[in-house]
Order: C-alpha cells, then sequence, then structure tokens
C-alpha cells in the first residue's frame, strides 16, 4: 500500500526546495557586484544595476519580515489619493515617508497594515470623462489602473489585498448605510441652506472647494451664495466632544490640532433650531426652514420678545428692503421653549455689532431681543410699534431653570445642546452624477425616508426613479460629498471584503487608532474633523469599539505627519507673467532667457527670465514626473532625496539639492563594508591584529552603537523626522570610517555597528541595503549571528544598561532632559519616578516648585523602551492657580545662568590647579 504523505511535510519540502532555489523565506541571494570592490568600482555608479538585482526582494511578495513580537499591531496609512491617472512628485513624497515608517515597525517586529485605495468620486473625473465622451465610470477605472501600474514602480511596499475604491458599490453601500444609521439618530435633516454655488459646474462646492478669492477651485468662477433645499448633518452636536478631545492629541497632532480647534471655534453657548414661517400665513411653517440661534445666555430665549436679525442674514439678505433701516420682517420663528412665534427685527449688522457686549460677547448674524432689562431693545421695539408682553415673576417661563429650556427644546428636536459659537451643519448634497447617491427615498408630499437596510446599495442609475412597493415616491438625484467617503476609508482597509459589516469590530479594536497618518496638511480642517466626527458617531452606536488598541478613546488617528508640497523650478517671463517651459530656456549665459526658437506663446527670444520654485502644475510647465526621476535615478537615491532634503512637514524645492552629498555617503558605507569583508577573509585566512588596539575601542564603538540606534529610533518613531534619521545614519557611517581597518575585522561592537548601520539604511534605501548585507553574508562573523537576509533581520536595539533621556514637563513647559540608565528609571512607577527626578536629575526645578508652596494637581508619565522617559506635573502656585509659563521660563533661565556660572567657577578652578 503506498504511504500518504502529510500536506504539512509537502508544504516544508516544498518551501525547502525554494530556499535552496534561492528565492523564499531564509534563502541568502548573493550581492550583484563582486565584494570587496575594486578601487574602480563606485556603489554610488551601480545602483541601478543593484536596484535590478534585488528588486524582487525588496517589495511584494517577495518580501520578508522579521517575525511579530506579542502580537504587536501598528497602523501606518497615508492619505489615499484622487485617481487623475498620472502620479506627481508630491504622491512619492508622501508615500515614501509612510512607506519608510511602515517598514520600521516591520523591522521592529510589527504586524504592519499599510494599504492604499482611491478617492474615487468626484466632480474632476465627471467633467474629464464628459469632455471626452466617455463613462465617468470607465475614466476613473482606466485612471486607477495607470496610477497602480506607476506605483507598482515606485518599489514602495502596499497591502495590495487590502485595496478599497470609493466608487465601487462594495464600498459606497457602507457609506450609505453611515448615512442612513446617522439619519436613525435625528442627525440628518433636509433643510434651506446657504451654499457655495459654482455658475458653471453647477453644483454646492465645500468651502475647501473655494480661494481666497472667492472662486471655485475648479472652474474659476465666482461662487454664488444661493439658499437650497440640501440635505444637512447635524456635526455641531458633536463640536464640544470634539474640541475636548484634540486636548489629548495636541502634542501628537502639533499644529494640526491648533488649526481644527480654530476650526470648530469656542464651544461655548446653546443651540435652538428655531422653525420659520411667514407672518401673514401661519399654516406656510414648514419643516424645511430654520432660525439658527446660538445663545451665550439660554435663560433669555423664554423671555424674548422678538429676535434681532442682521440684514447680512441670509434668510432676509433678498427681500429687497433697505439694509440701511430696521424693518419687522414678514417672517417670524417659534420660540421652542415657550411655543409662542417671534417677530423678526432686521437691524443693520453694526447695531449688533453695537450691542453684543449685551450678549455675552456672542456677535454672531442674530441676537434676541426684549429682555426688559435692555433699554436699548425696548426703545426698538417701541420706535417699530412692537407690543411687548413681560413675563410675571412669578410665571412659569420666568422661572424656568436652564435644566428645563435644555430638556424642552431636545424633546421637540429643536436643539438646546452645548456647541461652538460659528460651526454650521454640514451641507453633503451634490447635484452631480458620479457620486455616492444619497439613500434616500422622497414622497410626493415633501416627506422622506431612509432606504432601508436590504435595499442597499442604492446604484447611481437608480437615482430620480420611481421606488417599488412605495406609491409617488422616488429615490433622491443628488450624491453625497467626497468627503463623506473619505471620512471612514481607513475603517474599511481593515476589513476591505466583509459583505456582512462595516468592518469587524475585533478588527478595530486591535489595529485602530491608525498609529501614524502621512497626508497633506491643507487637509487639516475638514477632512480631519470629518473623520474624527465619523469616528465618535461609529463608536456611539457600537458599530466599532472605541479603543486604542486596549485603550478608550474615540479618535480614529493617533499620530500625524503632515507634509510639505514638492515644488518644482520655474521660469516666468516678470512682464507678461507668462510661464516658459524648460525646453525653451537658454541657460548659456549668466541670466536664463527664452531661446529664440522658442514654442512658448507670447514671449519672444531673448527675453529674460525670472527662476523660482512653485507648486509643480501642467500650466506652469514645472512638473517631474516621478517614474521618471526613479528611471533615470533609481529608486533609493530618488527616496533618500526626498527624504534627506528637508523635514516631512517642510516644502521641498527639487533639484535645488544635488545628489552628490547622497551618493558620497553610499560610497564611504560600501568603504566600511568592503573593509570589514576585507579584514575578515584577511582573518579566515589565518592573519591577527593586536588585541589591546581593539581593546582599546571596543567601549568608544559600543556608546556610539547605542547613542546612534537610540537616535534613529527615536527620530523615526516619535519624533517621525526622517531627515534627522538620515543625519544619524550618516554619523555613524563617519564614525566607522575613522576606525582602523583591523579593527573593523576584530572588533565585536564595530560589527554590531557595521550590522545595526545597513538594516537600519534598510527601511530608507532596501536596495542598496540588501546589496550590502549580502556583501557582509560572504564572511563569517566575530559573534553576530545573523538573518539570511536583511529584510529579515529585526530592528537593532539599545543595551539594557544604555543611557536614555529623562525628561521633565511643567504645565506644557519643557524643562530640560537628563542623561540617565535605562534600568534606573524604566521600571519605575510614576511615584517613584517622582521621587527619582527629585533627588536626581531634575532636583532643582522639583525643589523651586516646593519652595513656591506649588501644588502638583496631576502627574502623567510617558516613554518608550530604550528611547526615552517623560515626566509631566501639572502645577499649581501658591494662590491655587496654574502656573505661568512665564514663571516657569524665568525659572530655566536662572538655572541656566547658575549652571554658566558654575561651569566658568569650575574651569578657573582647573586653570589655577594647573599653574600651581
Amino acid at each position: 500500500m503506498a504511504r500518504l504523505v502529510r500536506p504539512r511535510l509537502v508544504a516544508r519540502l516544498l518551501q525547502q526546495c525554494r530556499r535552496d532555489a534561492g528565492g523564499a523565506a531564509g534563502a541568502a541571494r548573493p550581492p550583484a557586484l563582486q565584494w570587496p570592490l575594486d578601487e574602480n568600482t563606485r556603489l554610488s555608479g551601480r545602483l541601478l544595476d543593484v536596484e535590478k538585482h534585488w528588486r524582487s526582494m525588496t517589495t511584494g511578495e517577495g518580501m520578508n519580515s522579521p517575525p511579530v513580537k506579542s502580537n504587536q499591531s501598528a497602523y501606518i496609512l497615508s492619505q489615499f489619493p484622487y485617481p487623475s491617472g498620472t502620479l506627481h512628485m508630491g504622491h512619492l513624497r508622501v508615500y515614501t515617508i509612510s512607506d519608510v515608517i511602515a517598514r520600521y515597525y516591520r523591522a521592529a517586529g510589527h504586524e504592519v497594515i499599510h494599504p492604499m485605495g482611491w478617492d474615487a468620486f468626484g466632480l474632476p473625473a465627471e467633467n474629464a470623462a464628459r469632455e471626452r465622451g466617455v463613462d465617468p465610470a470607465e475614466w476613473t477605472k482606466s485612471n486607477i489602473e495607470a496610477m497602480r501600474s506607476q506605483l507598482m514602480k515606485t518599489g514602495i511596499h502596499f497591502d495590495w489585498d487590502r485595496e478599497i475604491n470609493t466608487c465601487s458599490p462594495d464600498f459606497y453601500r457602507w457609506t450609505q448605510w453611515i448615512f442612513t444609521q446617522m439619519h436613525r439618530a435625528g442627525l440628518v435633516r433636509r433643510g434651506m441652506n446657504e451654499v457655495n454655488w459654482d455658475p458653471v459646474d453647477n453644483t454646492v462646492l465645500a468651502a475647501e472647494q473655494i480661494d481666497a478669492d472667492g472662486r471655485s477651485w475648479r472652474s474659476g468662477a465666482v461662487a454664488e451664495k444661493r439658499r437650497m433645499n440640501t440635505w444637512l448633518i447635524e456635526t455641531p452636536k458633536y463640536a464640544k466632544r470634539l474640541y475636548d478631545g484634540l486636548s489629548s492629541l495636541g502634542g501628537r497632532w502639533h499644529e494640526v490640532a491648533d488649526i481644527q480647534a480654530h476650526w470648530i471655534g469656542r464651544c461655548d453657548v446653546r443651540r435652538f433650531m428655531m422653525p420659520v414661517r411667514t407672518r401673514d400665513s401661519p399654516s406656510s411653517s414648514s419643516s424645511l426652514e430654520f432660525l439658527d440661534l446660538r445663545l451665550c445666555d439660554p435663560l433669555s430665549l423664554p423671555l424674548a420678545g422678538f429676535v434681532l436679525l442682521s440684514a447680512t442674514d441670509s434668510l432676509v439678505r433678498g427681500d429687497g428692503r433697505n439694509k440701511e433701516q430696521q424693518y419687522i420682517s414678514s417672517l417670524e420663528v417659534l420660540n421652542v421653549v415657550t411655543g409662542r412665534f417671534l417677530p423678526i427685527v432686521v437691524v443693520p449688522k453694526e447695531y449688533l455689532d453695537g450691542t453684543s457686549s449685551a450678549y455675552g460677547g456672542l456677535a454672531p448674524e442674530y441676537v434676541l431681543g426684549a429682555r426688559l432689562s435692555h433699554e436699548a431693545d425696548a426703545q426698538l421695539a417701541a420706535s417699530l410699534g412692537l407690543e411687548l408682553k413681560s413675563e410675571k415673576r412669578g410665571g412659569t417661563v420666568a422661572s424656568m431653570t436652564l435644566n428645563d429650556i435644555v430638556e424642552i427644546a431636545a424633546f421637540g428636536g429643536y436643539g438646546g445642546y452645548l456647541t461652538s459659537r460659528n460651526l454650521m451643519d454640514w451641507a453633503v448634497s451634490r447635484q452631480r452624477a458620479w457620486g455616492t447617491p444619497i439613500p434616500m427615498i422622497l414622497g410626493e408630499n415633501g416627506s422622506s425616508s431612509a432606504i432601508p437596510e436590504d435595499r442597499l446599495p442604492l446604484l447611481s442609475e437608480q437615482r430620480g426613479k420611481n421606488v417599488e412597493g412605495f406609491p409617488s415616491s422616488t429615490y433622491e438625484t443628488d450624491t453625497l460629498d467626497t468627503f463623506f467617503d473619505s471620512a471612514w476609508y481607513y475603517l474599511r482597509y481593515l476589513d476591505s471584503r466583509n459583505d456582512k459589516q462595516l468592518v469587524d469590530p475585533s478588527l478595530v479594536a486591535r489595529h485602530m487608532p491608525v498609529d501614524v497618518y502621512v497626508g497633506g496638511v491643507e487637509h487639516a480642517a475638514l477632512h480631519l474633523y470629518y473623520a474624527r466626527f465619523f469616528s465618535y458617531f461609529l463608536t456611539d452606536i457600537g458599530a466599532v469599539m472605541g479603543t486604542v488598541k486596549g485603550e478608550g478613546s474615540n479618535e480614529p488617528f493617533k499620530h500625524l505627519v503632515p507634509q510639505g508640497i514638492v515644488r518644482g523650478m520655474t521660469y516666468v517671463d516678470e512682464v507678461s507673467g507668462r510661464y516658459v517651459r524648460e525646453s525653451d530656456v537658454d541657460l548659456s549665459g549668466p541670466k536664463p532667457r527664452v531661446r529664440a526658437d522658442s514654442t512658448t506663446a507670447g514671449v519672444e527670444g531673448g527675453t529674460e527670465l525670472k527662476v523660482m520654485y512653485e507648486k509643480m502644475s501642467k500650466s506652469k510647465h514645472n512638473g517631474v514626473d516621478p517614474v521618471q526621476v526613479l528611471e533615470q535615478d533609481g529608486i533609493d537615491l530618488a527616496r533618500l532625496q526626498l527624504l534627506d532634503t528637508a523635514s516631512p512637514r517642510a516644502p521641498i524645492n527639487w533639484g535645488e539639492s544635488d545628489l552628490s552629498g547622497i551618493k558620497r555617503w553610499m560610497d564611504r558605507m560600501s568603504w566600511v563594508v568592503n573593509a570589514y569583508v576585507e579584514g575578515r577573509k584577511g582573518v579566515e585566512r589565518g592573519y591577527a591584529t593586536k588585541t589591546e588596539t581593539v581593546e582599546r575601542q571596543e567601549e568608544e564603538l559600543r556608546e556610539a552603537y547605542n547613542y546612534f540606534v537610540r537616535n534613529v529610533g527615536m527620530t523615526l518613531e516619535v519624533l517621525h523626522l526622517l531627515n534627522t534619521s538620515i543625519a544619524r545614519l550618516q554619523g555613524l557611517t563617519n564614525s566607522l570610517r575613522k576606525v582602523d581597518k583591523d579593527v573593523l575585522a576584530h572588533s565585536v561592537q564595530a560589527e554590531r555597528c557595521i550590522y545595526a548601520l545597513i538594516t537600519m539604511l534598510k527601511v530608507f534605501a532596501p536596495h542598496t541595503a540588501a546589496e550590502l548585507y549580502a556583501a557582509l553574508q560572504q564572511v563569517q562573523p566575530i559573534e553576530m549571528q545573523p538573518a539570511a537576509r536583511v529584510d529579515e533581520q529585526p530592528w537593532p536595539e539599545v543595551d539594557a544598561d544604555a543611557i536614555i533621556d529623562l525628561t521633565l514637563h511643567v504645565n506644557g513647559v519643557n524643562c530640560g532632559r537628563a542623561p540617565v540608565q535605562r534600568p534606573l528609571v524604566e521600571d519605575l512607577s510614576l511615584e517613584e519616578l517622582i521621587t527619582r527626578a527629585s533627588s536626581h536629575e531634575h532636583a532643582v526645578m522639583m525643589n523651586w516648585l516646593r519652595g513656591r508652596q506649588g501644588v502638583i494637581k496631576k502627574a502623567e508619565k510617558e516613554g518608550r523602551k530604550g528611547f526615552f522617559i517623560s515626566l509631566s506635573l501639572e502645577a499649581l502656585d501658591e494662590n491655587g492657580e496654574k502656573m505661568s509659563e512665564e514663571s516657569i521660563k524665568k525659572q530655566l533661565d536662572a538655572m541656566a545662568k547658575e549652571r554658566n556660572r558654575a561651569a566658568r567657577d569650575e574651569k578657573k578652578k582647573m586653570k589655577k590647579k594647573k599653574t600651581q
């Protein structure tokens, strides 16, 4: 009888065969070049050969990783692109940044999620398709295929099995589901709203799509203000929670938290939605028209006799009346607390500006009038013939509490909640076909209802058609703002093929929040606000589990890395303002001029041109094709140039700095590897060196190892300053370059440094690192037990007794960092850490705090193993008030002066000692 072969055994045998063939996990591949290199070979001149050799093993299925440690997870996300069909340098920069961070976490033993998808709906695709006479779906599909193909050439490692596409029914089914859940929760309403209208593209525009001159971002037309019947999301209901939530993110979000806090605005008013009707036609009251009233003093609401409305308010702006005079409007509003309708008195804007102090400093377009204690209101009412009825002091209305007012308003669905002074409802209706269809059914009598869940998705071709089973009803024709799609896409990446639910909550608990979110700072307000709103809402309804990998939170993003734009060199004729193609520029003289045979219209040959760096665009002829750059310089050089030129947040002037510095660094690294390989081969032939020469440098090399490994890890994981990480790698290279060749070949610590250098290099320049690592593998190491391939080699760790930083912050002020050995602080409790800092590293500052009779109200510690420990204190002064930043900084200045004085005294003492 034939013996059955076990499937697992077959799998292992096949895997071993692949390894033997040099293609799978654990299989070492020989280097592309002959190591040690001869004196005429420069690594920097052979990078394209190296890249070709290693390409299959640095990305995609050929790339391996070290084992995952203790179920650690890292979610690294770059903002997904609109599929225009062409990559630009901005794309390459943001994805390179996220790829480096993802590779770092993968090397450090994390399960990494680094996905890619497409923000595929929107007006540009619809207009471009119409101009070409094709269907927007086909146009978008072809663009996605083109950009995916380009991304495959960049060497960036994405999880393509998680790919999403917002225009796919599989995705927008769940976008529609979220909308219906918001409708069920009372956050969706249909009403009249003032919108920005593009008269050329005939659609509503978001505030972000209007430039500083009030023009549409695409058509260039001046946007018009219109009142339209539109679908609105009541995001102000979450404003206070979202504003307060920023306090836990401030340090990690840097300036983005400030931008969003400004966008939300102060949350110290109560919102009341007051139904509007025509005064002479009581039956005209419509649920679509509301006055959005924000009050600092809600207790004034039941006592109000009329509403003061600015002549600039959209409710009355088009009524044809004289805006310089006060008058009684033909409209009136329902006092949602008393049930009485209040007349609207329209006044010039200046009138309200002059009385804002009487209303708690609030100066919106409207305030309540006729609180009898305000003489100006009473005089205004008398001049217009309005009779004001005073409430009796013992009456029910006059004795209402804040709780009464809020409960009555909330019961009627009229608000009453604490919110922002200026944040408005989100108008999500768009009058275009290429977008997520709004999943609502409209009745003949003006009623509306959400589409039942089992009928989702509502497809684009169903918009405006009759609804089966709903007599005299049609599906909504409008589509959703594309911000709605991008407000939740980060969740779908976790479970992109799930057809039963939005996302498996257990995956959210494991992987959320996004650890590092990389994208343009221009999205700090709207996109990030909507994404945070969605996260809070979906957590509230139980659709996701609000956790921070085990800790409760509603926030979707932990750290932000906003990247600056990539600017291209631009040639412009200052007289005409015309931009000239580089191919039409003569650069042979001292100043650039237009070539005699120029094809640029409107600019004569010989015209002197001004050179500047501006945001890349076709109209300025300054765009750079990233794929062409990669093919010319190679992936590694392009990556290093994007990363080394500036910090991620700063803009880059592409081409301003040459590649010579990066190439010299690569050649210095190859010299170090060459020296090590030559030396180890000498050892194999029996060559020996003096032991004392090696021992003399061991401790120095050990300190260098710990210093550079810690600093590269810190700048990558904590600070996200990738240019500084590269500078630290260059520093380690320079340190090794100064070491004697004999020491490099015989020193355990030198070997550790070399392997650490190449292992850390792999996240920045994966092909170069693979080549240098393969060169190291050709000789027998001293003590290292390295993996067969660099992608399987774990990230180096600092020693257990290495020096780290103990940092002190008081009321947000950095009070300095002190070096301390890891074992002394890393495992201390909060109380023990305070005691340690008070008696050792930060004793002077802590003694000063206590000497001020101050109280430490709150203390927190934060840290990263092997990197730093941070102690943050919230301190009160002797009066029980929060200690001012100014007083803390004055003390820091005094401490610095005292240290300088002590240093000078010590220097004098030493000098005196020498002369004796």
